[in-house]
């Protein structure tokens, strides 16, 4: 509860738009920095924040497959991973 509660605030600081706490999290490994998730997004959540994803605030970039156009799969994943540093670099 409370990493969702952390990332919820984050978010909603990032983008100036409060984001409800809602989720579930589960930690693969101990190491900080390291691991994965598995994004499930319920009905309406994607359209939501969709532009909020893939925008660039200071110098972070959110990538990954939940910021990608094929959410869910690789090819997002990567997809987004270029986007993103498209987007840092110039």
């Amino acid at each position: 509860r409370e990493v969702i509660a952390q990332a919820a605030d984050d978010i909603s600081l990032l983008t100036g738009r409060q984001v409800a706490p809602v989720g579930g999290t589960w930690r693969w490994t101990p190491a900080s920095r390291r691991g994965g998730c598995y994004v499930v997004f319920g009905p309406g959540h994607v359209g939501a924040h969709w532009d909020a994803l893939r925008e660039t605030h200071d110098r972070i970039a959110l990538a990954g497959e939940h910021c990608g156009r094929f959410t869910g799969y690789v090819e997002g994943a990567m997809q987004a991973g270029v986007r993103a540093a498209r987007q840092l670099v110039g």
